[in-house]
């Protein structure tokens, strides 16, 4: 096919078409290789928006689909390589502390008592 055929056919694709077309395989793909249906959407969004705040360069690709498919895949396994990061991390810290439940009346005499403080003071008691 001469280039300036091709150049043609693929300016002529408006990225809502290829939106609409390219959307349903991206969240498959993701789905494949993160592992997580529920990640996969926001993976094939973020895909799709990079895809069209590049779209004069995208569209002028021989194969701007297998182009969103690479974009696709790394980002899905990004976000597999953090999930996995974050899950691990969680097991070596542990469980997390129990939270303590306290009546509206102890809860009325903390903050009294951290009113009192200085105002630097009171910023570290409440960041902590």
């Amino acid at each position: 096919m001469p280039a300036g055929a091709l150049k043609g056919r693929e300016t002529a694709l408006s990225f809502e078409e290829f939106y609409r077309q390219e959307f349903p395989r991206m969240v498959t793909l993701a789905a494949l290789v993160s592992n997580s249906s529920a990640m996969a959407e926001d993976v094939a969004q973020e895909a799709l928006l990079k895809a069209e705040q590049n779209w004069d360069t995208v569209r002028q690709y021989e194969w701007p689909g297998a182009w969103l498919r690479r974009v696709t895949i790394n980002m899905a396994s990004k976000r597999l390589r953090r999930a996995r990061a974050e899950a691990a991390a969680l097991l070596r810290l542990g469980p997390p502390p129990p939270v303590i439940r306290s009546g509206p009346e102890e809860l009325d005499r903390v903050m009294a008592a951290i009113r009192q403080l200085p105002k630097q003071q009171r910023a570290v008691v409440v960041l902590v």
